[in-house]
């Protein structure tokens, strides 16, 4: 089983959109094991119409990478930057999602670096605390590069999944669904960091134009 934690709508597009287009483009997806946990949909102050207008995208990616229903799960609009104060609550689906995903052989589990976002932060530590005792393969991060203010080639990251343009048009056709969706007062603060996601291996020698970066962690090796 492959599970990808998100915190926020559009993060698992953000941090993995290209490895699941890489997978979808093979035809690996449809036989894939997975869930896909995000924590929170959106703000209390975020008007209805927002809030659902962000959801609609995110089930329409669902539907694009072929990824059923039943296989992701929206938790919440409260927690939204206020991750701290429910921590118990996303515990306890990350829990569930823990014994449901060790009735399989195989676990992976991708979810946010400790970045500087706070929520992210939460993500992370919680699901180390949960998963790490009980993996025998592995944990791996991915980069939220907006929220990455280290930026620097290699840091915190351990494996690069470079990929082509055909991929990186997949990825920005699944972070354009949010596009002029707006989060804050001032329409969409986040459209200055769309082309930040298709970060350029600055200083490695990597023929590749775009990449994502993970950190991979082998929970055995603990």
């Amino acid at each position: 089983m492959k599970l990808f934690i998100g915190a926020h709508l559009d993060d698992i597009e953000i941090g993995c959109g290209a490895y699941l287009s890489c997978l979808k483009k093979r035809g690996e997806l449809d036989f894939i094991n997975k869930r896909i946990l995000i924590l929170s949909e959106g703000r209390f102050n975020n008007p209805i119409d927002i809030r659902n207008k962000r959801k609609e995208a995110f089930k329409i990616n669902m539907e694009k990478l072929g990824i059923k229903e039943n296989e992701y799960k929206i938790l919440s609009q409260r927690i939204d930057t206020e991750f701290h104060d429910y921590q118990h609550e996303i515990k306890h689906y990350l829990n569930k999602l823990l014994k449901e995903a060790q009735e399989d052989e195989i676990i992976e589990v991708y979810f946010h670096s400790a970045d500087n976002h706070q929520d992210h932060q939460i993500v992370n530590k919680l699901v180390k605390e949960i998963f790490r005792p009980f993996l025998v393969n592995r944990l791996i991060e991915f980069e939220i590069p907006s929220s990455n203010l280290f930026n620097q080639p290699g840091d915190n990251f351990n494996y690069y999944l470079p990929f082509d343009k055909e991929i990186a048009e997949m990825k920005q056709e699944l972070i354009n669904s949010y596009k002029d969706i707006s989060l804050f007062a001032t329409k969409d603060a986040r459209d200055i960091n769309y082309t930040l996601t298709f970060n350029k291996l600055q200083g490695q020698k990597l023929n590749k134009d775009f990449c994502e970066r993970y950190n991979i962690i082998y929970t055995d090796n603990f």
